[in-house]
């Protein structure tokens, strides 16, 4: 079993921050770890047989080789996330999907001890619910120009200032609008669409209409009518359509916007 890279483990009800830190010692070399459907526990507990027999009886290991985290509907307390994070010092990629949310301010804690105790960290979403602003406006402080894919819940205008002020080597861009989401009379995607010119790709999700600046639907209709006189096959992809997704071209036309003009970066 030395060799295995990827290691997905699902469906535990009690998962132990000591279980996988055994797991640790006897797979020195995964590169990626995934937790699906679990409770992620920092006490002690029974490990499941399969650990029991196989693996070695050493709680102090760290997954010196893992640069990938997922999480997805895994619940966990503060200090069992805190606890593995400090285990997984050398990730690039995290991915914190949606979970149940069974610990008051678990999710908060998750991602302060992320920039806590990986410093690495490149690409990075955010699903997360009740996530408390300001740590996830720190957060992206912290990171700021190192990380080229961000995908993040928006619950106020905070946060993509803090894109805009910071992640401004960002790349990839995706913006989920929450229900605490509220439009303002200024708009920060402005701000990101100014700032981040290495974008090449921004989506926003469940964003309503008028919400989207008009500078974004101006180069959205000038890409259009380019793409229509090219003939049928300069078509973009059909995505869902609570997801605006914009491409190089039309972030390219959008930019060009802003030559001539200064907008607030608001």
């Amino acid at each position: 079993m030395g060799g295995v890279r990827v290691l997905t483990l699902s469906d535990f009800d009690a998962l132990s921050v000591d279980s996988l830190a055994r797991i640790a010692a006897a797979l020195p070399r995964i590169e990626c770890l995934q937790l699906h459907y679990c409770n992620l526990t920092h006490e002690l507990s029974q490990a499941p047989p399969f650990l029991t027999q196989t693996l070695p009886q050493v709680a102090s290991s760290s997954f010196m080789n893992t640069k990938r985290l997922s999480f997805c509907w895994t619940d966990f307390t503060q200090q069992a996330v805190a606890c593995l994070l400090a285990k997984l010092p050398y990730l690039e990629s995290v991915d914190l999907g949606a979970n149940r949310n069974r610990v008051i301010g678990a999710n908060t804690a998750a991602v302060q001890s992320l920039a806590d105790h990986c410093p690495n960290v490149n690409e990075l979403t955010i699903s997360l619910q009740q996530v408390s602003e300001s740590v996830l406006c720190d957060t992206i402080e912290h990171y700021g120009r190192q990380l080229h894919t961000l995908s993040i819940r928006c619950d106020g205008r905070d946060t993509l200032k803090s894109v805009a002020h910071h992640a401004t080597h960002v790349k990839n861009l995706t913006i989920r609008a929450s229900a605490q989401h509220q439009p303002s009379s200024t708009n920060p995607i402005v701000g990101i669409l100014q700032r981040c010119k290495e974008l090449v790709h921004l989506e926003m999700v469940s964003w309503m209409v008028q919400d989207v600046p008009t500078v974004v639907w101006r180069g959205i209709d000038a890409v259009a009518v380019r793409r229509r006189r090219a003939g049928p096959w300069a078509g973009k992809k059909k995505l869902p359509s609570k997801t605006l997704a914009l491409d190089l071209e039309e972030l390219q036309e959008i930019r060009k916007q802003f030559v001539n003009r200064t907008l607030p970066l608001e």
